[in-house]
């Protein structure tokens, strides 16, 4: 869907976490992203992309 990946980078800098990485991978109507933050902050970071509109699941690896 447009504008799911810009909502997930504004959010995050709203929050000041730095994305270092990251990778999209859409087929049809549903997209996967895999982000690598700089921040300690991954079960923040969890709860903030689980806000994001249209927002399926979430995992937060360590």
């Amino acid at each position: 869907m447009p504008g799911v990946f810009s909502a997930v980078n504004s959010e995050l800098s709203l929050h000041d976490i730095n994305i270092s990485g990251q990778y999209l991978k859409t087929k049809d109507e549903i997209g996967s992203v895999v982000l690598d933050i700089e921040n300690k902050a991954s079960d923040k970071v969890a709860h903030l992309l689980g806000k994001v509109k249209r927002t399926i699941k979430v995992w937060a690896l360590y």
